[in-house]
Parts: C-alpha cells; sequence; structure tokens
C-alpha cells in the first residue's frame, strides 16, 4: 500500500477485503509527541495483542457518570470498545454507521431486545481533541459526534485509555470479555455478528477450571543458552485456584514441570515460569495444566516455540547504524537480553525523517542478546520512501553480523538474536520477504503460506501475537531448497492482528495478517 501524501497530518489505509466483501478503512494515529517524549515511548508501536489481560480503567462519560470496566466485566457483561479521533474521517463514517449504537440499544442497560447484556464506550484517544471538537463546532473535527450517541463519550480519560491499549490507528474496535480477554473486531461486522462475539465469550460456570491462555516465554534464543519457558494460566473457575500443575512437553516427553501455589480469583491470570532447558535449535511445546477437580479439559493445553541461533561475537560492543526513510515516526526499535529485560529502546517522529542514528552497545559477557525492529505501516524502511537500512556492527571484530538493506529493508517486524563473547559470524536470512506469500490476507478460517529456501535448513513457522509471543506452531521441521506452500489454519484465533514467523537457523522473517469474522 502507497502513503497518502505528505499535504495530510495523517494517514488514512483503504483495505479491500475482496473475499467477504466488506471495507475496513482507519488512520494512523497523529504524531504530536516531542523527540523525547518519543523515545520514552520505546517501542510500543504495535497494538494490544490477541488474547492480551485488558487493562482495567476507570472513566467518566460527559454526562458525569463513571465507569469501570472490571466492575461491567463482573457482572458479565461484554465490553465493546472504540477508541476514535474526531478529526479522523474513516472514524466519522464508522460512527454514522450506528452499529455501535443499535447494539448498545438493544443489548445495553436499557436494550429492548435483551438487557444489560452488553456496554458500548466511545473513547477519544487524541489528547489535543476539545469538547467543542467532539460538539462539532472545533476545528479539528469531521462532525457533531455528540448528537444521536446514545452510549458513553469518555473524553478527559479517552487518551490515557488509548495508551493503554496501545493505539496506533484510528479506529481500532476492542470486544473485552468478561474475562478480560481482549480482542479486536473487524469495521465490517453486522450488529448481529457484534452481539454474537459476546456469546462466543468463555464464561466460568465450573467449580474448578484452570486453564492456558497462550505462551509468553521466550520467542528467540541462543544456542548454548537456556530458554524460559512461561505461560499465561487463568483461573475460569467459579472458586479459588489454589494450585495447579504445568508441564511443558517436547515429543510427547515431559521437559519441565513446575507446581503453582496461590490464590488466583475467578477469571485471575498469573504468568508462570514452568521452566528453563537448554537451547540446541528451533523448538516447540505443548503446555497443559493440571489441577484437582477441574472439570473442563478443553482449555488446559497450548503451544509455544522459539527460534535459536548460533551467532557469537568476537566482543562486548555492539554498533547499531540505523538510516531511517521518510517517514521515521513508523520505526522503532528494542534491545532485549537474555531474560528478556530491555536494555535500549527508541521510537521516531517526522523530525528524525532520513536521518541517520548511530548507538554503540555494551553488552554483558556470553549473553544472549534479541534486536527487534518494527515498521508500524509494514512497508519497512526501503524503498518507495528513501533508501533505509540498518546494521548490527561487531565493534570488535569489525565485522556486519547484521546488514539490512534494499529488498530485505522492507519489513514489518524482524528479530536477530545473537550471544556476546567470542568468534564472528554473518547473520543471512535464507527466506527473503519478497518469495513469501500469505493469502488469502485478512483471513477468516485459514489461509495459505508460501515460501522458498534457497538452501537446506530447518525452519520454525509460528503464529504470533502483537507482542512476537508465539501462541501456535505451524511446522518445525528439516527443509530442502526449494518453493513450500502450507495451508494453516485461522478458525481457533480470536478476531485481530497477528505475524507468522519464518525461522531458519540464521534468522527470522514475519509476516503480518489479520482474522477477520
Amino acid at each position: 500500500m502507497d502513503h497518502q501524501p505528505k499535504k495530510y497530518n495523517y494517514i488514512c489505509i483503504l483495505i479491500f477485503l475482496s473475499l467477504t466483501k466488506l471495507s475496513l478503512s482507519f488512520c494512523m494515529k497523529k504524531l504530536l509527541l516531542s523527540a523525547f517524549a518519543a523515545l520514552t515511548m520505546g517501542a510500543a508501536t504495535a497494538q494490544l495483542p490477541a488474547n492480551s489481560v485488558a487493562p482495567n480503567f476507570t472513566a467518566t462519560d460527559l454526562n458525569g457518570n463513571s465507569y469501570t470496566l472490571y466492575s461491567l466485566l463482573d457482572q458479565g457483561i461484554t465490553v465493546y470498545l472504540d477508541v476514535s479521533a474526531t478529526w479522523c474521517g474513516p472514524c466519522w463514517n464508522y460512527h454514522n454507521t450506528h452499529k455501535l449504537r443499535d447494539l448498545y440499544d438493544q443489548y445495553g442497560p436499557t436494550g429492548t431486545i435483551t438487557p444489560n447484556k452488553v456496554m458500548v464506550f466511545f473513547a477519544e484517544g487524541d489528547g489535543q481533541t476539545s469538547l467543542a471538537d467532539l460538539q462539532g463546532t472545533g476545528g479539528n473535527t469531521q462532525g457533531n459526534w455528540v448528537a444521536g450517541t446514545t452510549y458513553p463519550i469518555l473524553h478527559a480519560t479517552g487518551p490515557q485509555i488509548a495508551n493503554l491499549y496501545e493505539i496506533n490507528a484510528y479506529p481500532t474496535l476492542y470486544v473485552i470479555c468478561p474475562n478480560r480477554i481482549v480482542n479486536t473486531f473487524s469495521q465490517g461486522l453486522t450488529v448481529p455478528q457484534m452481539y454474537a462475539l459476546a456469546g462466543s465469550c468463555p464464561v466460568a460456570t465450573q467449580p474448578v477450571d484452570a486453564g492456558l491462555i497462550q505462551y509468553t516465554g521466550s520467542p528467540a534464543a541462543c544456542v548454548g543458552a537456556n530458554a524460559e519457558l512461561r505461560v499465561m494460566m487463568q483461573n475460569m473457575g467459579t472458586q479459588s485456584l489454589a494450585s495447579c500443575t504445568i508441564e511443558a512437553l517436547s515429543g510427547g516427553n515431559v521437559v519441565a514441570s513446575n507446581t503453582w501455589n496461590g490464590n488466583l480469583g475467578t477469571y485471575g491470570t498469573a504468568d508462570v515460569l514452568v521452566g528453563t532447558v537448554p537451547v540446541t535449535g528451533n523448538a516447540t511445546y505443548t503446555f497443559r495444566v493440571n489441577a484437582a477437580n477441574d472439570a473442563n479439559a478443553n482449555n488446559n493445553q497450548t503451544t509455544g516455540s522459539y527460534v535459536a541461533s548460533n551467532v557469537t561475537l568476537q566482543g562486548i560492543e555492539v554498533r547499531l547504524e540505523l538510516q531511517l526513510d521518510g517517514y521515521a515516526a513508523e520505526s522503532s526499535w528494542a534491545l532485549y537480553d537474555g531474560a528478556g529485560n530491555t536494555v535500549a529502546q527508541a521510537a521516531y517522529t517526522g523530525a528524525n525523517n532520513n536521518q541517520l542514528i548511530t548507538q554503540t552497545f555494551t553488552l554483558n559477557q556470553n549473553d544472549c542478546y534479541n534486536f527487534r525492529i518494527i515498521d508500524s505501516y509494514g512497508d519497512g524502511i526501503c524503498c518507495a520512501y528513501g533508501n533505509g537500512f540498518y546494521r548490527l556492527v561487531d565493534v570488535a571484530a569489525g565485522t556486519n553480523i547484521v546488514n539490512i538493506t534494499g529488498a530485505a529493508a522492507d519489513f514489518e517486524q524482524r528479530d536477530d538474536v545473537y550471544k556476546s563473547g567470542t568468534g564472528t559470524g554473518l547473520i543471512t536470512v535464507e527466506i527473503d520477504r519478497s518469495n513469501v506469500r500469505l493469502f488469502p490476507n485478512p483471513a477468516n478460517d485459514n489461509f495459505t503460506l508460501e515460501y522458498r529456501l534457497d538452501e537446506s535448513s530447518n525452519v520454525a513457522v509460528t503464529i504470533v501475537n502483537a507482542l512476537g509471543q508465539p501462541i501456535k506452531s505451524v511446522e518445525n521441521m528439516e527443509r530442502t531448497a526449494g518453493t513450500y506452500a502450507l495451508s494453516v489454519e485461522t478458525s481457533e484465533l480470536p478476531v485481530g492482528t497477528y505475524a507468522v514467523m519464518i525461522g531458519t537457523d540464521k534468522g527470522l522473517v514475519t509476516k503480518m495478517f489479520t482474522v477477520v469474522r
């Protein structure tokens, strides 16, 4: 997709979903932060990942009524959240479909069909928006957003909610189930389809029900190091959960196990370290939870994987050389150590357009590092809007361990993994993004993934959420040189934005996709 002309202060995107005969449009978030504020934001350029635990908030609407998200969810109410901006044309168009108003009027607190099943909020996400803009009389608005809107409008706390939910495009539409799990949904859904989302929300009905949401452990690791195997667990029972055992299995064999003890209330979550394992190569694990008298086995398992690298530096200093393109505000990066701690990070603004950024990092000896770079628009840093590139240089050896230029710099997200210490190596990506096709995109129940290998390699294909956390393993096997096509099932994935991570022994390539219903 092409960028809109630079005379606009926001970027509008139009995606035509030919398979479903729907159209989806949204505006990229206006970039009003100073360079300093943007740097303090780090790499938070992607929206809240699918299957995340929804952050709680308390907000007051234009009429002075106060609402607390978790209080509504605890009553069994499903919450629909529209985060928009008054200046956003696509937001105004969606607002005028009146779908959310009809959903609220039919199923809200005084619903004409079934009352008190849902709550709908409009959150104005731009902190520069005035009350006059909402009322259609200001200078930064598409019209009167208040007139005819029967559901609560959150103005003063709207920007905080936008930050909590990591909004990067307007409108962003979220459905939050009573179990506090949040996912996006498509503008193209009808009112009955939106209400069906509430009917599909998991509900606690049994006294004991321990479930696993997703893998939260190491997405990438160095050969010879240890990888943390972690999962997000949730109590789907009506009674407090006091104890359970979680196991990690590989090839049907238990490789790690941990007995968790605590006091987890209904819908409460816990991030559990199942164990650590030595890294010898790419790996995929099955996780299962066991609790005494567990009444529901359907949510007891999940899968997770990591991609391994055997690249080792000669020294402990790495220099980043990053040439930004003409849309620097779409670029961000973060450097993580072996424990997942953020060593350094940065995000940029329009003031950095076409700049060359250099920065040197001093690393701990013999630790595993992951450099992650993101282009929020998805078209990378080369070549239509500037000849951007980036390099990671082993300062001691004077050699590039990563050198991403030309077509290789057309990425949505890249992860480069290496170990500090002795030795040098050159990371090469065996699967070029131009050799990867994913269709249809957006997907419904499945899509086809095609990729080409230039030489034999172990290949791990994993579906990950927006934070790069693996949630489904597609394949993990040795492949010879050639072209491959995989049919990937997505019917079990909630509506939202995901990525396919294709990892070889030498690097990663990521392809974004969206699931719609």
